[in-house]
């Protein structure tokens, strides 16, 4: 079982959002302040530790506008999949049978429907055994907490679900709860004893209490004997001061004997003294080390968990995860979540994290990737996903070749540059020089994104769009050749006339200026510059071309009338390290970060009129 809806609305940020989640590994990516630990801490209130009756709720948790605030909030999580559970036969609940026309649609309506008995067709009392089978069987089933800004009204709480096609309620007892789903969160501010305590609630006071009760059946005769040896020598140390306080007290308070004693050595509660060490070196307490060890603990103690005593479903909410670790150090552990989920195939485990580090994107489906965004001057959050289901093959796999690459900080942007080649490198130093700025782009969280080739800028934008990251493209004038005939970027039927046209002129030319030649690759090559002199040669000399480039602009390509980024380029530039493209390009980079006058380009480039106007599209895309 699995979460694979979250619908919340007037919690902090999410005035009104709803959520698709999927087994294995989600990933929420955005800003700060955008809403990432927002959506994380809903579903803690509704499935963590603490039972959501107790969860109170403060004046900033009710969403604001700016000016006014709501009253009530609803946060609902729908439960997929299939799960393994078993549950002893305790007293019996009640469930109610909800009117024949209720659907969860979570809103007012919906809540008076679900939390009004008056609203409900009848109902029955059923042991938590034939809940938790009823259930199992559910094609739907929702926990839900609403919670109004009133201090005397109590939360309510509880889990519908559908069984032939009718609707049913019942209060989501802890037992049945415990049954289904088990959450451990890990916030962004890692405190030591709020996420590992022990107590009867928490899944790591289970945890050691069960391992200890376990070991105690073979062992308790001599652990028994080593507790009182052990209080016969605390005893000796604190004798006199036992003496001296028993004869301050005798006179006020009755009693027989005053001592101090190690522990409390009570067989329900000794489990409580247990901490946990760990030895780097020097051999302290858990609480006492970093924090980048302290997350990865828990992560391990509560797969530990879930492998030896959990039956039921497990959730795991992080928050931050690349927090104060190296980066060997945040890929071993996004390693570990990922054997976590992959222990159980069936979706009995699940891992919900936020985070600003590219490298928990490394495994990330397509689907399963969740942005949030705030714009300027809102108090809302915004979310984009993608529906797998609309995307093809080819952009599922150009998708996971992103994510091995450079190019996956493109999901952390606002806007990003595609480009072809060399331009990675370049235009952020150009842009620097001509904004007179030192990181103009990264200070406007715009990414400078290389693709794998022109036929594949039509896959990132893609994916760009459907995330709400606006993007522009930069590359060569053999696009108008080859890519943007099949790019899908043109809908008007004259220019994708007039695109055919340009293509079967250029081939025509080349085709001719290399009949002769009979070697293969050679002819190739050739082939390859006399389509270039042929494009230029038609873009100096036909109007409708020019104009084409110039509408293509203003929607976001651009294609450099010049032909290449070579073509830009003074022969003092070309004679830079030769041995590639790109080593030139990396070396002219170098060069370009060490001038502040504009007026030094000159000596590199050719002409820069047109990244200049890249700049000036760029620059009209921020949005301050």
């Amino acid at each position: 079982m699995y979460v694979s809806k979250l619908v919340v609305k007037g919690y902090r940020s999410l005035a009104d959002v709803e959520i698709n989640f999927n087994p294995g590994i989600d990933v929420i990516v955005g800003k700060n302040n955008a809403g990432k630990s927002n959506i994380i801490r809903a579903l803690n209130s509704i499935l963590g530790e603490r039972h959501p009756s107790y969860v109170r709720f403060e004046n900033r948790d009710f969403y604001s506008d700016g000016s006014d605030s709501v009253h009530e909030i609803i946060i609902a999580a729908r439960l997929n999949g299939s799960f393994e559970a078993e549950i002893s036969s305790s007293r019996r609940t009640k469930v109610l049978e909800l009117d024949p026309g209720f659907t969860p649609s979570w809103n007012k309506e919906c809540i008076e429907k679900i939390a009004d008995e008056s609203f409900s067709v009848g109902y029955a009392y059923k042991y938590p055994s034939e809940i938790v089978d009823e259930i199992k069987n559910s094609p739907e089933r929702w926990i839900f907490l609403y919670a109004k800004k009133d201090e005397d009204s109590a939360n309510t709480y509880g889990l519908i679900y559908k069984e032939n096609g009718k609707w049913y309620r019942t209060t989501l007892t802890k037992e049945i709860r415990d049954s289904l789903i088990t959450t451990a969160y890990v916030p962004s501010y890692r405190d030591p004893e709020k996420m590992l305590k022990i107590t009867e609630y928490t899944w790591y006071g289970k945890l050691i209490k069960q391992i200890y009760e376990k070991g105690l059946r073979d062992r308790e005769i001599e652990i028994r004997e080593i507790q009182e040896r052990h209080s016969d020598k605390i005893n000796e140390i604190f004798h006199e001061a036992s003496e001296e306080l028993r004869k301050r007290l005798r006179r006020a308070v009755f009693h027989h004997k005053i001592s101090f004693k190690p522990g409390p050595y009570i067989k329900d509660d000794e489990h409580k003294s247990i901490t946990l060490f760990v030895n780097d070196g020097l051999d302290t307490p858990y609480y006492d080390k970093g924090s980048g060890i302290q997350s990865a603990l828990v992560i391990a103690l509560f797969a530990y968990y879930c492998e030896r005593f959990h039956k039921g479903s497990s959730l795991l909410l992080l928050e931050e995860p690349e927090n104060y670790l190296h980066p060997q150090g945040r890929r071993a552990l996004e390693g570990e979540l990922l054997r976590f989920v992959e222990e159980r195939s069936n979706g009995e485990r699940q891992v919900i994290l936020s985070t600003h580090s590219p490298e928990f994107l490394r495994s990330d489906k397509l689907g399963s990737l969740i942005r949030v965004h705030k714009k300027p001057g809102s108090t809302d959050t915004e979310l984009f996903q993608i529906d797998e289901e609309e995307m093809d093959d080819e952009t599922k796999r150009k998708f996971k070749q992103i994510m091995m690459q450079k190019g996956v900080e493109m999901f952390f942007a606002d806007g990003a540059i595609l480009v072809e080649g060399g331009e990675e490198h370049l235009l952020p130093q150009l842009f620097d020089i001509f904004a007179n700025e030192r990181r103009w782009l990264d200070s406007r969280d715009i990414s400078v994104v290389r693709v794998d080739g022109k036929k594949s800028f039509k896959n990132y934008t893609g994916i760009l769009d459907k995330i709400g990251i606006w993007w522009i493209i930069l590359t060569d004038l053999d696009f108008l050749y080859d890519g943007l005939n099949r790019s899908g970027y043109l809908s008007d039927p004259g220019e994708i006339e007039l695109i055919r046209e340009i293509a079967n002129e250029v081939e025509r030319y080349a085709e001719e200026e290399t009949r002769e030649m009979s070697n293969p690759h050679q002819k190739r090559k050739e082939k390859k510059m006399k389509r270039m002199e042929k494009l230029k040669s038609v873009v100096e000399e036909r109007e409708d071309v020019k104009r084409l480039i110039h509408r293509l602009r203003e929607n976001g390509i651009f294609i450099l009338f010049k032909g290449e980024l070579e073509d830009c380029l003074t022969e003092q530039a070309m004679q830079l390290d030769d041995s590639s493209k790109d080593r030139r390009a990396l070396e002219l980079a170098l060069i370009l970060s060490k001038i502040d006058d504009e007026s030094e380009l000159s000596e590199w480039f050719v002409d820069v009129d047109e990244f200049k106007d890249l700049f000036e599209a760029v620059g009209g895309k921020v949005v301050i």
